[in-house]
This record gives C-alpha cells, sequence and structure tokens, in this order.
C-alpha cells in the first residue's frame, strides 16, 4: 500500500510531516496515529501493516511526525507532552472534518500524547494505546536518570541513543510532572479504550498497562501480549491484527465471513 505524503499544520502555524493511507471504499474512519518517544511516523516501516489491517474497515490512516521530526517544522529540544498533545489535536482537526468519527493510536508517549487530548477533546470516540506508559516523571527518570536529573534541576540535558544525540530543555521535566495522566484516563470511561501492552517490555511495565485498564473500566480492552517487548520487535502483526479487530467492532462491522452460506 502506497501512502501520500502529506501535512497538516499544528495550532501554532508549523507544518507537520504526515503520510496518508486510504481507506477501502466507504471512509468509515479516520485513525490518527502518533509515534512514540524518538520514534517518527513510518514506526520503522511497520505502519504500512497497520494501514492495510484497517483499510478493509473502512478506515484511513494518517501518521505523522510530532513537532521537530522527520519531516516537520519546529525544534525537537522544545518537546513536551503538552505540545505532542497539541499536535495530536490538529491531527484531529484535520481528521473530524474528513471523517465521521476519529480514532487516536499511541504508541509510547505518544500513547500519553493521545490521552491528554482525548481527555480534552470528545470528538475522538476511540483511543488505542500500544506500550503506553501511565507514569511519565518515574519512567524518564528511570531510563535516562543523568539527563532526567539535569533538567530537573533546571539545566538541558544531552542525551545519546541509537540514534545520535538530541538535546531536551528543562520544560520537558517541568511539564512531564504537571500532568497527572491517571485523571485521563478516568475521563475516558465511557469512551472505547484499547491498550496493547508486552508482558516482556523493558522500557514501560505491564503493570502501566494493567492500572490503565482497571482506572478506565468497562470501556476498556486489555491485551497483554506474552513474548513481546516494549517495540513488539518478535511480535510482528500482533498489535496490528488485534488493534484491526476492536475496530471492526468499534465500527459494528460483521465478522469476515460472517452470513455466507
Amino acid at each position: 500500500m502506497e501512502p501520500l505524503a502529506t501535512y497538516v499544520y499544528n495550532r501554532a502555524g508549523q507544518r507537520l510531516a504526515a503520510l496518508l493511507f486510504p481507506a477501502r471504499g466507504e471512509v468509515r474512519c479516520g485513525l490518527a496515529v502518533a509515534h512514540g518517544f524518538r520514534g517518527g511516523k513510518e514506526n520503522s516501516g511497520r505502519i504500512v501493516q497497520l494501514a492495510e489491517a484497517v483499510a478493509p474497515l473502512g478506515c484511513l490512516v494518517l501518521a505523522f511526525d510530532f513537532t521537530g521530526v522527520g519531516g516537520s517544522e519546529g525544534d525537537y529540544s522544545r518537546l513536551t507532552l503538552t505540545r505532542q498533545a497539541d499536535d495530536v489535536a490538529a491531527v484531529v482537526d484535520h481528521l473530524a472534518q474528513r471523517c465521521p468519527r476519529v480514532v487516536t493510536l499511541g504508541r509510547s508517549l505518544g500513547g500519553s500524547s493521545v490521552l491528554l487530548e482525548a481527555a480534552r477533546d470528545a470528538r475522538v470516540s476511540g483511543v488505542v494505546l500500544w506500550s503506553t506508559p501511565l507514569h511519565l516523571p518515574q519512567t524518564f527518570a528511570r531510563i535516562m536518570p543523568e539527563a532526567y536529573q539535569r533538567m530537573a534541576a533546571g539545566e538541558p540535558a544531552r542525551i545519546r541513543d541509537e540514534n545520535g544525540e538530541f538535546e531536551l530543555c528543562p520544560d520537558f521535566v517541568r511539564d512531564l510532572e504537571q500532568h497527572r495522566l491517571s485523571d485521563c484516563v478516568r475521563s475516558l470511561q465511557h469512551r472505547p479504550l484499547l491498550i496493547i501492552h508486552g508482558a516482556e517490555d523493558e522500557v514501560v511495565p505491564v503493570s502501566h498497562a494493567r492500572e490503565i485498564a482497571a482506572l478506565a473500566g468497562a470501556g476498556a480492552e486489555l491485551h497483554v501480549v506474552d513474548g513481546c517487548d516494549h517495540r513488539f520487535t518478535a511480535c510482528p502483526g500482533v498489535r496490528e491484527a488485534i488493534t484491526a479487530g476492536w475496530l471492526r467492532r468499534l465500527l459494528g462491522l460483521p465478522l469476515p465471513g460472517a452470513g455466507e452460506g
């Protein structure tokens, strides 16, 4: 499936690079896909799997790069959860003008951003969380302790990972500590919520997923998948298949082959 390279303007007037994958047949929903920390809209090439899984349901997919990432405008060092949620809101704005319903999907920190936006936006009719942290200060303090301490002390931090070196401003930590994502989850109790998490997640403990499900109540569907790490490296297609099945039920579509004699 070949996507259309496009863009969306965020509420600060910056262009966000995006990939648009069309639905097959009638458009029933738009799926906004937010990448994780240090990730990108392509999801290491796996965004195509998701788009192919949901296109037959009438779902178009709009995957985008957050401000300062990939082809998007802006300064990555100014990253905050609030700014990422604002980017999600701009993508929801775009899809809400074109689709009868909007569902948001976030990977890792993108999932946290999706939670924050959905809690304040009734147009989001369903939320999908892949490997999403609930307790962000504790998570980042554990995975990058020295950098976190520097930012907490009001200093910028330079960090190196497998994708190279980057800088974050102290606002990153200050902003994380202002948000209570548990309250965001509680606000979604009357909206469908899908949570998918690897049982062997080495970055975000699976306890986060279980706590999100408990806070969300009856509207939540939790899948903890054995043998899968944070990126589902050894589990190709699993998240995509679970998500497609959940969207099929959300849209009230019959199971494949139903009604055939």
